[in-house]
């Protein structure tokens, strides 16, 4: 080395030591090695899962529904539409904020706002199943603060239901999952036995109750009002339109509005599960409904205004499980 570093030689009339020629050549060796061997770029479009009124959050400005009345009344606007394209069912959340008039009202006490579902039979077929006229709403117990899907005691499920169209007398059935003690084993129960179901309904016929009598494990099956005492319940699908009838002949058909979903004497609340574009239930794949405005009586004159967004609220799992991230 102590050789090298002393002889030199020359370069375009310079004088240079060979050991700098020979880094110099080390260097370009280096430099001529493999960065990696192979280079991914990823460039992904996506498009909104939940549409709103078929369109996304980009499509579509901020809605304002305007309306003048008197209070005591009950005031609504146009229907509006949820459509998942995901490929998976999604849960989402009605979260709604007020104010009333200033210095009198100003927390909207006078105001109730809600979601009211509407649900569309039809008597069209999706050329799959025969038996496609049934609609329906599927409601979770969630908690407002955390979003978490809750399991209760089972005694009743009640709602409201307002009837457009169809059949005076009928009142449109009732889905619903019981879970066992242990949490292993659901259950599929419903009120529909082979015929129209027979609720109790309120002085007032707003409401309708079906007590857990009036559950069945399958049609003409046994009924769930005793043998399951401890199991519990958490999703409950209000469902209008006969699932076992003909549906170019079916009698049963019936547009209705349904609201305030409770089990027992607590609201589920407004979680609502929209399933995916492919759902067997041609009408339910599209959940409708409109903001419904209820004043008291009592309620102070002025200008009330009300915020409701629709927020993702998480996915439930084959198990049961319920998934708020999915990243």
């Amino acid at each position: 080395m102590k050789k090298l570093m002393r002889k030199k030689i020359s370069v375009f009339g310079k004088s240079i030591p060979v050991f700098v020629i020979v880094l110099l050549g080390l260097a370009v060796v280096s430099a001529a090695l493999l960065p990696y061997f192979a280079q991914i770029t990823g460039n992904v479009t996506v498009s909104q899962s939940v549409l709103f009124d078929n369109v996304d959050i980009n499509g579509a400005s901020a809605i304002t529904e305007d309306m003048n009345g008197v209070a005591g009344n009950i005031f609504h606007e146009a229907d509006h539409n949820l459509r998942n394209n995901a490929n998976t069912w999604v849960l989402v959340d009605f979260a709604s904020a007020k104010v009333g008039p200033a210095e009198k009202d100003t927390e909207g006490a006078g105001l109730t706002v809600y979601p009211e579902f509407k649900l569309v039979p039809t008597t069209d077929g999706d050329g799959d199943n025969d038996v496609g006229d049934e609609d329906d709403v599927h409601f979770y117990f969630g908690d407002e603060e955390s979003g978490d899907m809750q399991w209760s005691a089972f005694n009743s499920v009640s709602f409201n239901y307002n009837k457009i169209d169809g059949p005076s007398d009928r009142v449109p059935h009732v889905n619903a999952w019981l879970r066992s003690p242990d949490g292993v084993t659901v259950l599929s129960i419903s009120t529909w036995n082979g015929g129209s179901p027979n609720p109790t309904i309120s002085e007032d016929g707003k409401t309708a109750t079906y007590t857990k009598s009036q559950f069945v494990t399958s049609a003409g099956g046994a009924s769930v009002a005793t043998g399951y005492d401890d199991w519990e319940i958490r999703e409950v699908r209000i469902q209008s339109g006969n699932p076992g009838a003909d549906p170019s002949a079916d009698s049963d058909l019936q547009v209705v509005y349904v609201s305030n979903v409770k089990v027992n004497d607590g609201s589920i609340g407004n979680v609502i599960e929209l399933p995916t574009s492919d759902y067997a239930n041609v009408p339910g794949a599209i959940v409708e409904f409109r903001m419904v405005y209820g004043f008291e009586y009592n309620s102070y004159p002025g200008e009330y205004t009300t915020t409701t967004e629709v927020d993702y609220t998480g996915i439930i799992t084959e198990s049961g499980v319920l998934i708020t991230d999915t990243s």
